[in-house]
């Protein structure tokens, strides 16, 4: 039996980690400010030790703990940024390392959710990613730097956009409530960003902040977008039109499968 012990375990994703590990037949250990049994205890302790605390408090948690890992073990960790704390993990601990990603956030059903690891050190990562499979994640192997080079666009750029939409209509103190009047990919839209508004406002300096190549993607999303308006205020309607005709065929099948996706998604809206 493995003995899996989660640093911050208390917590939303840590917790749904260890109910699902424990409904697998694992000994999960838990351990938290919270907690009898104390962080470097529990680091001592796990065949496998999972680092699941906010970014902010990652660099501090992985000096105090990876020292005391066994040799033997695998620790691994929960942040959205992979890099440096990888190669903390690395510095710190003599133990095998792998960085780890829930690609979903609190409150989803593991199962059928994906994980990104990125095998640093040691020979383990088959181990590691049968334990996650056994509990239904889809395991994605990434190295560290290619991670937050996916992320900066996959999460940083995205959560940028959804921000400034959200941002420019509060500053122009639009109508949120005259939904009669909105356009179905407008309702998309603002669902979108209401979703994203709905997770921990501590969250996002963290995703926007902390990834090393967040500030060169956001810019380069910018040149992108006044390219656009560059076409528009030319009036240069034949360019603009050439643009979504490379941009549908950029996308190809995903252009029809969005709009099946989409239109169940608004009937579910309309039938509330």
């Amino acid at each position: 039996m493995t003995k899996i012990s989660i640093i911050g375990g208390t917590g939303r994703i840590g917790s749904a980690f260890a109910e699902a590990l424990k409904n697998k037949g694992h000994e999960v250990i838990i351990s938290s400010r919270s907690t009898k049994i104390k962080p470097i205890d529990a680091a001592k302790q796990g065949d496998i030790v999972i680092i699941s605390v906010p970014i902010k408090s990652t660099e501090r948690v992985i000096k105090e703990l990876a020292p005391f890992t066994k040799k033997e073990a695998i620790l691994t960790d929960f942040t959205s940024v992979k890099v440096k704390p990888c190669k903390l993990m690395e510095k710190y601990s003599k133990s095998n390392i792998i960085g780890g990603h829930p690609l979903f956030g609190p409150g989803v059903n593991i199962s059928g959710q994906s994980i990104v690891l990125c095998n640093i050190r040691g020979n383990k990562l088959k181990e590691l990613k049968s334990i996650y499979e056994f509990i239904g994640l889809k395991v994605i192997e990434l190295s560290d730097e290619q991670h937050d080079k996916e992320m900066a666009i996959i999460q940083c750029m995205n959560q940028f956009d959804n921000l400034g939409f959200a941002n420019y209509l509060f500053k122009n103190k639009f109508n949120l409530n005259g939904k009669e009047k909105f356009t179905p990919n407008f309702k998309i839209r603002l669902s979108v960003i209401g979703r994203t508004l709905s997770q921990s406002a501590d969250l996002y300096p963290e995703i926007l902040m902390e990834n090393p190549y967040s500030g060169e993607i956001i810019s380069n999303y910018i040149k992108s977008l006044k390219e656009l308006q560059k076409l528009i205020n030319d009036k240069n309607e034949m360019a603009l039109e050439e643009k979504v005709i490379e941009l549908q065929a950029y996308f190809g099948s995903l252009v029809q499968e969005s709009k099946i996706l989409t239109n169940e998604i608004l009937n579910k809206m309309e039938n509330k």
